[in-house]
């Protein structure tokens, strides 16, 4: 079967004189609002529709939607791409050669989003239809924040609610959570991308977006939350998966050496810390998700 995708910009090609083009934002987002979300091979088309179908249909829609595709990808996820790009102009994909990680695809995205507000998206999560309403009030509330997020509803494949990820509001609560716990959830964030790029945008990590928000609040950028969520989280036990291992273990260490660089901690006390986590990124698939139901949500 023959791929019908239009044009793709490559991530070694220059983009088309379209993007470059001056652009009129309609969604009130100052300096306008891209939507951002990175796919690879193993796709759910299904919850990529659902993903997709969430950002097009919010009550404020993004001026921009990119999708970066992680390395090949399947030819039925091509057409699902192509679809929307016939019937959207503004949304548009950037091909990687190859699967370079979610860090490094992102960071591709970021490089050439024309916009100066971005919004993490994940393809198999489902954008309440306010979502981006919310977090434009929230901004003009906030118009120094350089971050918004949101709490989650988790729910499983077939939309079952599981829990909900409640956060910090205000920017204090959020500096006396950071160094224990994530207080974002990546897949409601909106933030700054001058501000990100001016960073060196995601460190190239397991914990990817835990590492941005400690260089945003290392660097002085405000944070805020939103306490009611706005995004549908599809997780389950495969979650629990990729939370473990050795690679996440080392990688923990990296992390607080994050923390610690950017004074979110001491540097006694980021190690302490980490060796805690890696020794419950070891830990058997079962006792994994008990600790995370029963002490990390709600």
């Amino acid at each position: 079967m023959t791929s019908k995708l239009p044009k793709i910009i490559g991530v070694n090609q220059k983009p088309d004189e379209a993007i470059n083009k001056p652009q009129i934002f309609s969604s009130g987002f100052p300096g306008g609002l891209s939507a951002l979300m990175s796919i690879y091979w193993k796709c759910d088309n299904l919850l990529l529709t659902r993903a997709l179908e969430s950002i097009f249909h919010n009550t404020i829609v993004p001026d921009e939607v990119l999708v970066v595709i992680d390395g090949p990808i399947q030819v039925d996820t091509e057409m699902v791409l192509c679809i929307y790009q016939e019937k959207y102009p503004f949304f548009k994909t950037l091909q990687l050669n190859k699967n370079q990680g979610l860090a490094i695809a992102l960071n591709e995205g970021l490089a050439i989003i024309k916009t100066r507000w971005a919004a993490r998206c994940d393809q198999d999560d489902i954008n309440y239809p306010h979502r981006f309403e919310k977090q434009l009030a929230c901004l003009q509330k906030n118009p120094n924040a350089k971050l918004i997020g949101s709490s989650i509803s988790e729910v499983d494949l077939d939309g079952q609610l599981l829990s909900e990820r409640r956060v910090p509001e205000s920017d204090d609560e959020i500096k006396k959570l950071i160094p224990f716990r994530n207080p974002f959830n990546h897949m409601t964030v909106i933030y700054d991308t001058e501000f990100i790029r001016k960073l060196g945008c995601y460190p190239d990590i397991a914990y990817q977006d835990y590492g941005l928000w400690i260089k945003i609040i290392g660097n002085g950028g405000l944070a805020v939350n939103i306490l009611e969520p706005l995004v549908y989280a599809t997780t389950g036990d495969d979650m629990y998966r990729r939370r473990g291992g050795i690679k996440i273990a080392i990688d923990e260490f990296k992390l607080h050496h994050l923390m610690a660089h950017y004074r979110v901690r001491s540097w006694v006390g980021a190690m302490a810390w980490a060796t805690a986590r890696s020794a419950a990124a070891i830990m058997p698939r079962q006792a994994k998700r008990l600790l995370y139901r029963q002490y990390l949500r709600n």
